[in-house]
Parts: C-alpha cells; structure tokens; sequence
C-alpha cells in the first residue's frame, strides 16, 4: 500500500527458560515487536533519507506507533494472510487515495 504496511512477525521464545525474557517497563526489551518495529522503522528512515538525500529531523517518514495482534491460531492466521493479500484491493477506497479525493473535487469558475 502506498501509505501503510502489513507484515507478520512471529517471535520464537528460548525453550531453556521456557519463556520470552522480561524487561523493564521504561526499556525496549531486545527481540521484543516494540524492538522489532522500532529499528525497522530507523533503518527504512536512514535508507529514504539517503536516496533523498535529505537531512536532518524534519523529514516525517512514519506515523507515531503502530498496531500489534497477537495471533492465536491457524484461522485467524489465515484470516489475517488473505486480508494482506486482498489489502491493495481496496486502495481505489482508502480515504486517504490522493487520486479519489481528487477526482471528487470540482472546479467552479469565478470563486
């Protein structure tokens, strides 16, 4: 999609503890979706900002945080693979299709 992605991230825990490590509240915890979603996000930044070699902060590539589900089975699993899949389907919807909002717009003469 041209303003968004969609990705599945599966996390696999070390069977010796038997469980994913803990951090704490105030630091990302390495491996963790916050983590994962976070360097994703500086190093798709550092890489756009290269090709255009832009500099400095003020360049906005990404909004604020992101959403997170945790998947809980082969259904929802599959659910969640074919609206992935079906997602660009629905660009000539989305509200924020630049070519939609202005094939909307009309020109009235004399305003």
């Amino acid at each position: 999609m041209p303003n968004h992605l969609h990705g599945l991230i599966e996390i696999v825990t070390d069977p010796e503890l038997n469980s994913a490590p803990k951090g704490s509240d105030d630091k990302l915890l390495p491996g963790s979706i916050g983590a994962i979603v976070g360097n994703y996000k500086m190093l798709v930044t550092k890489r756009i900002k290269a090709i255009c070699q832009a500099t400095g902060t003020d360049m906005k590539v990404w909004q604020r945080g992101y959403w997170e589900r945790i998947v809980r089975n082969e259904r929802e699993l599959n659910a969640i693979r074919q609206y992935i899949w079906d997602n660009p389907l629905r660009w000539a919807e989305d509200r924020d299709n630049l070519d939609q909002v202005l094939a909307r717009m009309r020109y009235v003469d004399g305003i």
